[in-house]
């Protein structure tokens, strides 16, 4: 394998990670915002004096 190639082939593993850290992170950052937006539902359904027993968490 000459010095090109092994360039190459770091700067795609390189970029296949970033896509996979970014990958990661939208992730993590939609379930938190499923979880605010699930608290905020509860939060609402309690102060209208709904589903008391509900269970919105699944």
């Amino acid at each position: 394998m000459d010095a090109m190639n092994a360039v190459d082939l770091a700067g795609i593993a390189g970029s296949q990670a970033s896509q996979e850290l970014q990958l990661a992170i939208q992730v993590n950052v939609a379930k938190k915002a499923m979880d605010v937006q699930t608290e905020m539902a509860a939060q609402l359904f309690q102060s209208m004096g709904l589903g008391q027993n509900l269970n919105v968490q699944g």
